[in-house]
């Protein structure tokens, strides 16, 4: 059974791997086959070992953070590189760490009422939840979950969700103004073309006269 990698952007190398080999192709000039089994034992222990250090090293390459926009703390970065090392020696024979479902949970919502309830900093908020990752070991989600079913917070959660409610613009008032508009537009059109055509008589009248 064979398994390509997802091709990057503007990449011009294809690696599948199939029977425990790897196939290198180079779009437009060629392939290769690399098999590990004709490698010698030390280079094969090398290549474990570096093999791990890069998989940690991943882990820590946290993105921006969608819902604030800030950067992964140096906190984030460790609990995560922690949380596969721990994965990876377990015993486990899962590769990746499973996700933890979402459950429509608003991770910005949730950040805003710690810092309400608490008043924290977006940076402070943010180290309560790696440092709940960290002391609990579990993901961010299940952080921010565990954040979200506590009182305090739930019940700020609960009001800063009504006072979005009372910010924003009734529907009906809003399309009354612009339809209003359009009709007031639509009116100011046609008494233009009256004049336009009242000025047409007149000019004809007096031609005639």
């Amino acid at each position: 059974m064979s398994k390509s990698d997802k091709k990057r952007a503007n990449s011009i190398i294809t690696v599948t791997r199939w029977d425990n080999k790897l196939k290198f192709a180079f779009t437009g000039v060629g392939d290769f086959t690399f098999d590990p089994d004709k490698v010698s034992a030390e280079n094969r222990a090398r290549a474990m070992v570096h093999g791990f250090e890069q998989r940690v090293r991943d882990a820590a390459a946290l993105s921006v953070d969608r819902d604030t926009g800030k950067s992964a703390t140096a906190q984030a970065k460790f609990d995560a590189a922690k949380r596969i090392a721990d994965h990876l020696m377990s015993g486990a024979t899962e590769w990746n760490l499973k996700p933890a479902a979402t459950g429509g949970l608003d991770a910005g919502l949730v950040i805003m009422a710690i810092m309400r309830v608490f008043r924290k900093s977006l940076d402070e908020a943010e180290t309560v939840i790696a440092t709940t990752m960290s002391k609990k070991g579990i993901e961010r989600t299940a952080a921010l979950k565990l954040w979200a079913n506590s009182k305090q917070v739930a019940a700020a959660m609960l009001e800063i969700k009504t006072e979005r409610l009372a910010t924003t613009e009734d529907a009906d008032d809003l399309l009354d103004e612009i339809m209003g508009e359009e009709s007031d537009l639509d009116e100011e059109g046609g008494e233009g073309e009256e004049e336009e055509e009242s000025d047409e008589e007149d000019e004809n009248d007096e031609s005639t006269s």
